[in-house]
């Protein structure tokens, strides 16, 4: 019987054949209780696989919430942007206003970027940074005038400091390096009451270009820098977005952050971006827009036909048609787009992508099952959604061209000549 457990045993740990010389009860008891710890071992795997998959489901969920409702903003946002951009191409606008529209359009701009941000997922590829001649002053400056009021509020002195012989012209992304010091000194702000806020830049001995805030606040406890610049992780107050889009941003840029911190003395972020300089007269502030002459000349032709059903982006892209001399009709749903497009002569037809009942791609497919010229009507997205999928979905459905929300005038006439001469090379007839 010895031999018999002795071999049943052959597996057991070196501990159990020792014991299972002194007596087979012992070597019973032995076994259980292998047994019983496998099974507990077995159970706390189990459970900590339980709790990861219950973790990433919460996460999936969360960052699909946050997408849904970036994607919900983008629209009314959009709208924003484009009719601040009409305000500015304006007459009649005094220095002073014409500097507010600038500074509102910014800001809604900065917040166009930060809902990119929030639809990216992990892992897919992001949109490419710019890399356009600037100087970090102004972007500084930028930064402070979005801020001060903030900072007023809580009682801070928000100040700006370039060091000496730092270089003032450089090559990058002036808007994400904006959207970096908004966020950091916007938490530095948040977190600090009657102190102050500092933004400053320097040049690197290796001629990097490193940006820093600091405040005099509450600082960070110990046991939350390991985690500070992971998604998601925050304080009392913020979506704990922003210490993680500006490592990621950062990094984009072959740069990196780093933050030291003293519980009750505040908070000191540098940002170490390796970009390159450029000539001073090659940062000169762009020349302010001329105003659209009042009567456009008006283009030949039949007019373009707008489908939204929201009211203000219907307007919006009339009046960019408008300035860009096309004509236009609206429809406020599919059916009434394809009903129109059956009776009367258009040049184009502008798809928006999300409606209801009969979104644009299903429309859009609609109209391509229609005979005679109506089918053959050239159909350009425009939508807030930009992702590379919604492109393929709009390719694959019938749409000529893609655009995205906010819609420049320039873009606009461009991209419907360009169609129209694609459907008539294709028909083998000359462009309306």
């Amino acid at each position: 019987m010895l031999s018999l457990m002795t071999a049943e045993l052959a597996q057991a740990p070196l501990l159990t054949l020792v014991i299972v010389m002194g007596g087979m009860a012992l070597v019973a008891a032995v076994l259980w209780r292998g047994e019983v710890a496998r099974g507990e071992a077995e159970a706390e795997a189990r459970a900590a696989a339980a709790k990861a998959e219950t973790e990433q489901h919460a996460a999936k969920l969360h960052a699909d919430m946050l997408a849904t409702a970036a994607h919900e903003i983008r629209t009314p946002l959009s709208g924003v942007l484009g009719l601040l951009d009409l305000v500015l191409g304006g007459t009649g606008l005094s220095r002073a206003a014409r500097a507010d529209a600038l500074a509102a359009r910014q800001a809604a701009a900065d917040l166009m970027l930060l809902l990119r941000d929030l639809i990216e997922v992990p892992g897919e590829v992001k949109a490419p940074l710019a890399a356009e001649p600037f100087r970090i002053d102004e972007t500084m400056d930028q930064v402070v005038a979005l801020l001060r009021a903030r900072a007023a509020a809580h009682g801070n002195r928000l100040a700006v400091a370039i060091a000496t012989g730092t270089h003032a012209a450089w090559r990058g992304d002036p808007a994400r390096i904006r959207q970096i010091l908004t966020n950091l000194a916007a938490n530095a702000i948040r977190f600090t009451e009657g102190g102050e806020v500092r933004i400053e830049a320097r040049e690197t001995a290796a001629g990097h270009l490193q940006l820093s805030v600091s405040d005099t606040g509450a600082g960070i406890a110990t046991d939350r820098m390991a985690t500070l610049f992971d998604r998601f992780q925050r304080s009392e107050e913020g979506t704990g977005l922003g210490l993680s889009i500006c490592r990621d941003l950062a990094a984009r840029m072959g740069g990196g952050i780093a933050v030291t911190s003293a519980p009750g003395r505040g908070s000191l972020f540098t940002v170490t971006l390796p970009l390159p300089r450029v000539a001073d007269e090659e940062a000169l502030p762009p020349e302010a827009p001329a105003p659209a002459p009042a009567s456009p000349p008006r283009r030949p032709g039949p007019p373009v036909l707008v489908v939204d059903d929201v009211p203000v982006n219907r307007r919006l892209l009339g009046h960019v048609l408008d300035r860009a001399g096309w004509g236009h009709e609206e429809a406020g749903d599919a059916a009434t787009a394809i009903a129109l497009v059956q009776t009367r002569p258009y040049a184009a037809v502008l798809m928006d992508l999300q409606m209801p009942e009969v979104d644009g791609l299903e429309a859009t497919r609609q109209l391509r099952a229609l005979p005679g010229p109506a089918g053959r009507l050239p159909v350009i997205a425009v939508t807030a959604q930009g992702g590379a999928d919604v492109r393929a979905e709009a390719e694959a459905a019938g749409m000529d061209a893609f655009l995205v929300k906010p819609v420049s005038a320039a873009d606009l006439a461009a991209v419907i000549t360009k169609a129209l001469a694609n459907r008539a090379r294709q028909a083998g007839g000359t462009p309306l």
